[in-house]
Parts: structure tokens; sequence; C-alpha cells
């Protein structure tokens, strides 16, 4: 939690008051792209499992 504060800190004092809160929807929206993308190759290499046996 701590250097998320920094972060957001910082972005506040040295770009804008607006900046903490767009770097926190793109790490959103990264992580959502991320979450999914784990979750399709995860199928794919347990659906290649189960075709092996």
């Amino acid at each position: 939690l701590l250097p998320a504060s920094l972060t957001a800190g910082l972005l506040y004092d040295t770009v804008s008051s607006d900046a903490p809160f767009y770097f926190g929807a793109i790490m959103a929206l990264a992580a959502t792209v991320l979450m999914f993308a784990f979750i399709i190759l995860s199928k794919k290499n347990k659906q290649t499992l189960i075709e092996s046996k």
C-alpha cells in the first residue's frame, strides 16, 4: 500500500492532479488484459494436456 501512495503522491506533485487516476485506470486495464490472457493460455494448456492423454 505504501508504494502506491508514494507513486500517487509523486504523480500528483510532479505531473498533475489527474495523473494518479489515469495511472490507476491504465494499470487496471493492463491487469484485466493480463488476467484474460492468462485464462486463455491456461485453458489452451489444459486442453492440450487432455488431448495428449
